[in-house]
């Protein structure tokens, strides 16, 4: 690397190559600006480059070289994303399926097997894989979100049962605008201008399409719009746990699912019919290995 001489004003390199030592060049020390040289501390670990008038400085890195250093991180974004639109939309097309060819018509108690076979998922996934580091976390600050987890996944599979698939994920839009409305009147968080009418056309897509559904009834809806209320208050539980808490997704839902399973099994024989003696009743559903692994 080349030394800078503060008298002479002159930039000088030791013996290397003459297509290397361009990248040092001399500044006239009677130069009507007399720039001043200084070398920057990392110096000794960046090649120094200099234009015409300007001091030696640590080159950039190129274009490419940061496209590399950060291209992994936006992979991952980019496929979590994907996998998480591919993954709801199964899960919503196999629950249909179950509910209306299948004839499966507990909701309360398929969102039951959900948190017990995500329990036992996650549970495999930290054990044996390692794909997430287990953190301890007492379970009551985390009893709120599991409650509020249990309520809106019960919601949505029963407003999925009473209504038809497009009002279903129309009213799953409406989660971000009743977000915004919640955190305004009880957050004191207040959303810019443009993103607030942004949201205006999905309002008006919601209005629309319960205009037009022929399959609408009130008890669907009234379900559907529960189940955005409690949805919406889960998300904001949620972001704010795994701030305060030091938790990410995983970690969080490790906690959450069995408790969530644990608080709704009570309810589900008073939600569905689990009388033994009932010809509608879950125990005279013809079980079969096919249909146990649609609806599991």
């Amino acid at each position: 690397y080349g030394t800078v001489s503060k008298q002479a004003g002159v930039c000088s390199c030791p013996a290397l190559p003459p297509l290397e030592r361009t990248a040092c060049v001399p500044v006239s020390p009677m130069s009507s600006t007399h720039a001043s040289l200084q070398v920057s501390e990392d110096s000794t670990k960046k090649p120094l480059v200099v234009e015409r008038g300007k001091a030696c400085a640590p080159s950039r890195p190129s274009l490419w070289r940061r496209l590399v250093q950060y291209g992994s991180a936006e992979y991952v974004t980019v496929g979590s994303m994907c996998l998480n639109f591919f993954s709801s939309t199964c899960i919503v097309v196999a629950n249909k399926y179950a509910m209306d060819s299948l004839g499966f018509r507990y909701g309360s108690t398929l969102t039951l097997f959900h948190f017990i076979c995500t329990s036992a998922l996650l549970y495999v996934s930290s054990r044996c894989f390692g794909l997430f580091e287990r953190k301890p976390c007492e379970l009551y600050k985390v009893a709120k979100l599991a409650a509020g987890a249990a309520g809106f996944v019960v919601l949505t599979n029963l407003s999925l049962q009473y209504n038809s698939v497009g009002f279903y994920q129309v009213m799953k839009v409406m989660t971000t605008p009743t977000i915004v409305v919640i955190e305004a009147l009880f957050y004191q968080k207040q959303l810019e201008n443009r993103l607030k009418l942004a949201l205006t056309p999905v309002c008006l897509g919601v209005v629309l399409t319960t205009a037009t559904d022929f399959r609408l009834n009130l008890h669907g809806t009234l379900i559907a719009s529960a189940g955005v209320i409690v949805t919406s208050l889960y998300q904001i539980w949620s972001g704010t746990m795994q701030k305060t808490l030091q938790l990410d997704a995983l970690q969080l839902q490790y906690y959450t699912s069995p408790m969530s399973a644990l608080f709704l099994l009570p309810f589900v024989p008073l939600m569905d019919n689990w009388r033994p003696g009932s010809p509608d009743s879950i125990f005279a559903y013809a079980f079969t290995p096919y249909r146990l692994g649609v609806i599991l």
